[in-house]
């Protein structure tokens, strides 16, 4: 059997790109993010972000997520 040896702290790296839920948008946000959160008849859920550009958080205990909106690349509707 042949296989791939790889060093002992090799880590698989993730996938450049993450499809993020979108809980809540910054009152100064473009027009554009707002009115794709808010007023989309669609409903747009979640949008595809770079991976690396995730921030995180910590607050009593519970870790958030964040992502400025100039790193989102698109909207996902009626996920």
């Amino acid at each position: 059997s042949s296989g791939v040896l790889l060093p002992e702290d090799y880590v698989e790296q993730n996938k450049q790109y993450a499809v993020v839920a979108i809980i809540a948008v910054a009152p100064d946000c473009s027009e554009h993010v707002r009115n794709k959160f808010f007023h989309n008849q669609a409903g747009v859920q979640a949008a595809i972000v770079e991976r690396s550009m995730i921030e995180s958080a910590e607050y009593k205990g519970k870790t958030y997520k964040f992502i400025l909106e100039n790193y989102i690349l698109g909207f996902i509707q009626n996920v």
